[in-house]
């Protein structure tokens, strides 16, 4: 008996230190501990293409002055962001890919952040959408940075979006940008959502023969 609890309290220590050092890894991967031990006052600021940018911000890409969509921030992205005069950061991860750090840090140094999880196999639902969409189009709030884990699929999907509420675009247009940008097809639920959204809400971003709503929507 005695054997078995020594055995069962190895294994409970084992995965408990497996645990810290993972997060150690992790956090010391992106540098996220950095960025709030990091002076935010009167940061110099950055052009879109500095090195700072590429190096700290996989696959940054501004749609317009009060958007700019991306990958998960590395060493440095918090402050980057900062210095580009980003105010908001917005959080597509969902409960499975989440992490606190981000939040922590992006408070720490002045950003607001927001956590709007999304998945990256079920489209959201209207009410979401909606959610994200009066985050993102509140412009006292901006500009805002959106991300996701890879920066392609999820972040592409509510950029998209974004661009047929906010910038009227055709829903080709948003999907061709979508696609250019890296969106994967294999991701096809949040894909068709971005359709099936678009009937409801913006029927004249279609064509004419894609505007009527299926009985599955």
């Amino acid at each position: 008996m005695v054997k078995k609890k020594l055995f069962a309290f190895s294994i409970v220590l084992a995965a408990t230190v497996v645990l810290v050092v993972t997060a150690f890894i992790i956090r010391n991967a992106y540098g996220w501990g950095d960025e709030i031990g990091r002076n935010s006052s009167d940061p110099p600021p950055l052009s879109d293409d500095s090195a700072e940018v590429k190096a700290s911000l996989p696959l940054f890409h501004r749609l317009n002055e009060s958007f700019i969509r991306g990958g998960l921030p590395m060493r440095g992205g918090l402050s980057a962001l900062k210095r580009l005069g980003v105010n908001s950061v917005v959080d597509l991860r969902s409960i499975y890919d989440h992490t606190d750090e981000i939040g922590v840090a992006a408070e720490r140094i002045g950003l607001r952040y927001y956590w709007l999880p999304k998945s990256v196999w079920n489209p959201p639902t209207d009410e979401e959408t909606g959610e994200f969409l009066s985050v993102v189009m509140d412009d006292a709030k901006g500009p805002f940075f959106v991300f996701c884990a890879d920066g392609v699929n999820r972040a592409g999907e509510m950029s998209a979006i974004y661009r047929i509420a906010r910038d009227k675009w055709s829903v080709e247009q948003a999907m061709e940008e979508m696609d250019r940008l890296g969106f994967n097809p294999y991701y096809y639920t949040l894909r068709a959502y971005v359709w099936t959204y678009t009937r409801k809400h913006h029927p004249s971003s279609l064509p004419p023969s894609g505007r009527k709503v299926s009985a599955f929507e």
